[in-house]
């Protein structure tokens, strides 16, 4: 009996000690400013890079970058 009174008390202590830290859920998040879908495949448009409608966002912003990157190594030759 005192072995489960102790565990209890034991429990309780380290449910006070516990330290909570509030949720961001429902608070203002800054986003950093990532380009929209629509404006990246305008930019692809551009530099003619032929976009598959099955990539996602992240996907098509990588081969964005890809192909600018490629175009300034090249243009500087």
């Amino acid at each position: 009996m005192q072995k489960r009174k102790h565990k209890k008390a034991q429990a309780i202590e380290r449910k006070a000690m516990k330290v909570y830290y509030p949720s961001p859920m429902g608070k203002d998040v800054e986003v950093a400013d990532e380009p929209t879908r629509d404006e990246m495949l305008e930019q692809a448009d551009k530099i003619g890079l032929k976009v598959d409608k099955r990539w996602s966002t992240a996907t098509l912003l990588n081969k964005i970058n890809e192909a600018m990157k490629w175009d300034t190594a090249n243009a500087s030759l």
